[in-house]
C-alpha cells in the first residue's frame, strides 16, 4: 500500500503543479490560508521553468558548436576539407 500511496501523491503533486503553472487565477480559488504559499510555489516553479529553458538552450548551442567542430576536424583528417599549408591536420599525398 505504501508505494501506491507515494505514486498517487506524486501524481497529485505533479497535476497540481501543472495547473498552478498554467493558470495563476486558480490561486484565488484556494483557501486564504494557502494562497500566499501557493503564489510562492508558483513563482518558484516559473523560475525553475525559465532556468530549465535557458539551460536547455545553452546545452543545444554547445552541442551544435561541438558537432560543427567535430565535423570540421573529421573532414580535415579525411582530406575532404580546406586546410592551410601549415596545418598539422593536412594530409600530404
Amino acid at each position: 500500500m505504501g508505494p501506491l500511496l507515494m505514486i498517487a501523491g506524486a501524481a497529485a503533486g505533479y497535476i497540481g503543479a501543472r495547473r498552478l503553472m498554467d493558470d495563476a487565477s486558480r490561486i484565488e480559488a484556494l483557501p486564504a490560508e494557502v494562497r500566499g504559499y501557493a503564489a510562492a510555489v508558483r513563482r518558484r516553479l516559473m523560475q525553475a521553468r525559465a532556468l530549465t529553458r535557458d539551460l536547455l538552450a545553452a546545452v543545444e548551442e554547445e552541442r551544435d558548436i561541438a558537432e560543427r567542430e567535430l565535423t570540421t576536424e573529421f573532414l580535415l583528417r579525411a582530406g575532404r576539407g580546406p586546410a592551410s599549408a601549415d596545418s598539422p591536420l593536412r594530409q600530404t599525398r
